[in-house]
């Protein structure tokens, strides 16, 4: 096409954006879906001597023929004008664009190109935290719809890590995180299929593999977001036991991050403190008992002793 009837041509380059974190939370499937809804959304702009190919995992390339820098422009506001309506479950379809135009024969076409690829990852650069902070918010909003109990659980995981966190003397920031990842520590779950998830009965060998692979798809998730990444650690580290026996990777004492140690004490107190399919909610009792008898195998000591103050309350 690098021919000078074709001049000017210009090079639009297009990387949809939250591929990945699509991929990790709603699986492959919704990924290809997300590929060929931005594949529709870029063929329906081209003209007759335009070429459009899919460049990458995620990129795709644009080649137009006898066009000016001021109607590649106006292509990719109608591109994005349309992607705002466009949804993927759930998630909106986004995609960062950099584009160049070579005039004539002064210009070599790989310069072209390359101009057209540093403007599109500028531009993922500064739409991409917002789009991926977005799709993290649209990943636990769903898994509450798949489960709906895991919103009161998480809230309440949340409460309880808060008044934790007082009661050890931690700082503001630590306080306000450990909030935080009361809400999201679970938010792997989503890739676990429904019937697993609010299955009654005791899981088998193979469903509880797959459930225990839940705090590293969070990690996965978490990881991908700009605003969340810092938390990704204790994400990934809340099902580990203070003894090395927990999972994934068998992490003990002060191996395991102080707030991911704070943050499973929470999650199970929240957990004894709910009626289950399996077992109605344990009395305060019954809890404390099952604390201290787990203090220094599943549980941190020090972090026990201070869920009895708000036990005992």
């Amino acid at each position: 096409m690098d021919e000078p009837s074709n001049y000017p041509i210009a090079i639009i380059i297009g990387d949809v954006n939250g591929l990945k974190l699509t991929n990790d939370a709603f699986g492959h499937l919704a990924g290809d879906r997300l590929l060929a809804a931005a594949a529709e959304s870029l063929r329906r702009v081209l003209k007759d001597k335009d070429v459009l190919a899919r460049w990458g995992g995620d990129e795709f390339i644009m080649l137009l023929p006898n066009t000016d820098m001021e109607e590649a422009n106006s292509i990719i506001h109608d591109i994005n004008h349309d992607n705002k309506k466009t949804f993927v479950d759930s998630i909106n379809l986004s995609i960062s664009f950099g584009y160049a135009v070579k005039y004539n024969n002064g210009y070599d076409m790989s310069i072209v190109m390359k101009q057209a690829d540093d403007m599109m990852y500028k531009e993922k650069l500064s739409i991409s935290r917002s789009v991926k902070n977005r799709t993290v918010n649209i990943i636990l909003q769903s898994l509450y719809v798949k489960n709906p109990s895991e919103r009161e659980h998480s809230m309440g995981v949340s409460r309880l890590a808060d008044k934790l966190g007082v009661i050890l003397g931690l700082g503001n920031s630590d306080i306000i995180d450990l909030r935080v990842l009361g809400q999201i520590h679970d938010v792997g779950k989503i890739t676990i299929e429904d019937g697993i998830l609010n299955k009654p009965d005791k899981l088998t060998e193979a469903e509880y593999e797959i459930v225990t692979r839940h705090s590293e798809k969070g990690y996965q998730i978490i990881k991908a977001s700009p605003e969340l990444m810092y938390l990704a650690e204790e994400v990934l580290s809340h099902h580990e036991r203070y003894d090395g026996t927990g999972y994934p990777r068998g992490l003990k004492r002060e191996e395991i991050p102080k707030l991911a140690r704070i943050l499973a004490v929470a999650d199970a107190i929240e957990a004894m403190l709910s009626d289950k399919p399996y077992r109605k909610a344990l009395t305060m009792e019954q809890i404390i008992q099952e604390l201290r008898a787990n203090a220094g195998t599943q549980f941190d000591p020090e972090v026990v002793e201070a869920s009895f103050k708000i036990l005992t309350i």
